[in-house]
């Protein structure tokens, strides 16, 4: 029997064939004489079964009936008897080497005397797609593990890495160069540390007085064994320490209080507190104005402003959450009008601008 000017390999006892099976096909749906060439393809291997056996999960070595045809034919046919076939379809290369996924079809029938082909129609019907892997399509097939950007949903830690960036190489394997593994005691560039490998870091070089660094089981600097400021723990003349070197947070890089001004501004309305009002109508001279701790209540701040003018300024207040307390008062000191924020979060290194309704009695 011969296929595409191949002799056909048929391996397997079997009665007298009495029907025939014919295929066409493509690789990677192209149907042109150089479709097999682009893609390394010499043979296309046909795989059939009869019996109901379990799927044969390796072509290079198959249990079922098979025949080799030139890939280039893009058609092969084979003599078989009578009944219902599982038909498998893969493309090889050198008859050594699997280039493509594996094509699964179910409950082909052979009917004696007869050919079928598959597809029914090649004319106008879609040929059997046979799909081999092309290294640097982008797109992750048999063969490869990995194309381009595409990872097929890998990264370091599913390869078993600690952390780090998976890359792909130019003939589709991983790129695991950019993987840390943390513990091997090597500092790897996404690692602060390994182990007892602290590279050049000590407490005094990272600007601590003194003290023990360490590594953390993830790989990063452990600065909690330091003494001085940015540790976490409020020592010495500190007058806050919130374990970083970042102004502008509350903590100052020196481990100072920081402040910022808070601007109270006022909009006055009458009583139904929709109705613009003013000063002079709500009989309103002064507004004292106090600032508490959120959820607190503790006053860091007090003062006495001229209602006309509209605000007051506490120019040095701590960060933190603070509720402005506002009452109007006229000129014996009884009280006019009252308004209250909400919380206010005063840690904008600029300051912090808000206006408070005041509303009249």
């Amino acid at each position: 029997m011969v296929a595409g000017g191949l002799a056909t390999t048929f391996v397997g006892c079997r009665q007298t064939p009495v029907g025939t099976l014919e295929l066409h096909w493509a690789v990677n749906g192209d149907v042109s004489a150089g479709a097999c060439g682009a893609a390394d393809v010499t043979h296309i291997r046909v795989l059939v079964d009869n019996t109901l056996a379990p799927t044969d999960n390796d072509p290079l070595h198959p249990a079922w009936h098979y025949a080799d045809f030139d890939c280039t034919e893009g058609m092969g046919s084979m003599e078989l008897t009578e009944g219902i076939y599982r038909v498998r379809v893969v493309a090889l290369r050198g008859l050594t080497e699997v280039r493509s996924q594996v094509v699964d079809l179910l409950d082909v029938e052979v009917i004696g005397s007869e050919t079928t082909s598959l597809p029914r129609n090649p004319a106008t019907d879609p040929l059997i797609s046979v799909e081999v892997a092309v290294c640097g399509d982008g797109v992750v097939q048999a063969g490869e593990w990995c194309d381009a950007s595409d990872l097929a949903g890998n990264d370091c830690e599913s390869l078993g890495y600690s952390a780090g960036s998976l890359g792909c190489l130019g003939d589709c394997s991983f790129d695991t160069a950019g993987c840390t593994e943390c513990g091997d005691g090597v500092v790897d560039p996404t690692e602060a540390c390994d182990g007892s490998n602290l590279g050049d870091d000590t407490c005094t070089s990272l600007g601590f007085d003194s003290g023990d660094l360490v590594c953390d089981a993830d790989c990063a600097l452990d600065w909690s064994g330091c003494v001085g400021c940015g540790n976490g723990e409020m020592e010495g003349d500190e007058e806050c320490d919130d374990g970083n070197w970042d102004s502008g947070d509350g903590c100052s890089a020196d481990c100072r209080l920081e402040q910022s001004a808070l601007t109270m501004g006022w909009t006055l309305f009458e009583s139904d507190a929709t109705t613009s009002a003013t000063c002079l109508g709500l009989d309103i001279v002064t507004v004292d104005v106090s600032v508490t701790v959120a959820g607190v209540g503790t006053l860091v701040y007090a003062q006495t402003a001229d209602c006309t003018v509209g605000l007051d300024v506490a120019t040095d207040l701590g960060y933190g959450l603070y509720t402005i307390h506002l009452s109007g008062r006229d000129a014996n000191q009884v009280e006019m009008a009252a308004g209250r924020s909400g919380v206010v979060d005063h840690t904008i290194p600029g300051g912090t601008d808000l206006t408070v309704d005041l509303i009249g009695l």
